[in-house]
């Protein structure tokens, strides 16, 4: 069945999925709404698109703890088979004040294996997450906790960013503690580099915006 709600968020954000494919799977695509600061529980191995907004995926530990497996921006299908041997409950939750989902059903991939066009650009999308997954393994790696920071920052201005002058804004939406557990520091840590960035004019940020200087990039170099 055409839903035009659908339709529109896979036309106006960055799935790049052409008009034939859309009216294609729009049938088979349920449309949820997380509101921010709501939680919402799958298993890590459902399928969902991200229609709109941002996430958090978090992974909670029996002591209560979180641990953040994932961000995920519009445009983007989870899973995407990167990470095929782990299974654990993903939790949810929303950066935006709405995200929207689209939850394919339970006959959508022998829809999609029946149809090359589709799977292609499903695939295309898979290598998307791999390669983001790929870079933020490489983040991790380096031992530089500054440098670590200001990649991980990079890869946030090259996914969300605009581009103005010698600069790249994009918007504030995570918190120290947030960035603390992507990139496994302290809280402190990132507070106290933050400011030294700032201090140094390598960045600007307040509560809405995060501004990079282009120069200030780190020129995309990751660890081997």
């Amino acid at each position: 069945m055409y839903n035009p709600r659908l339709t529109r968020h896979f036309l106006i954000n960055n799935f790049k999925f052409s008009s034939e494919v859309i009216s294609k799977i729009t049938g088979k695509i349920s449309l949820r709404v997380i509101h921010k600061g709501d939680l919402f529980k799958i298993p890590n191995n459902e399928t969902f698109f991200v229609l709109d907004g941002k996430l958090k995926l978090l992974e909670l530990e029996e002591a209560g703890n979180q641990q953040i497996k994932e961000f995920l921006f519009s445009g983007e299908i989870w899973p995407s088979n990167t990470m095929p041997d782990q299974e654990f409950t993903c939790h949810l939750e929303s950066l935006a004040d709405k995200t929207y989902l689209g939850i394919p059903d339970k006959d959508f991939f022998d829809f999609v294996l029946n149809d090359s066009v589709l799977a292609q650009e499903i695939k295309a999308i898979g290598k998307r997450r791999i390669l983001k997954l790929n870079r933020r393994i490489s983040c991790l790696m380096c031992k530089d906790i500054e440098k670590r920071l200001l990649l991980f920052l990079s890869d946030l201005a090259e996914e969300l960013g605009t581009d103005d002058d010698e600069v790249t804004v994009f918007s504030n939406f995570l918190s120290h503690y947030d960035i603390a557990m992507a990139l496994g520091v302290a809280r402190q840590t990132v507070t106290t580099l933050l400011n030294k960035l700032r201090t140094e004019q390598q960045i600007r940020y307040d509560s809405k915006h995060i501004i990079l200087m282009k120069n200030d990039l780190v020129g995309r170099q990751y660890p081997a």
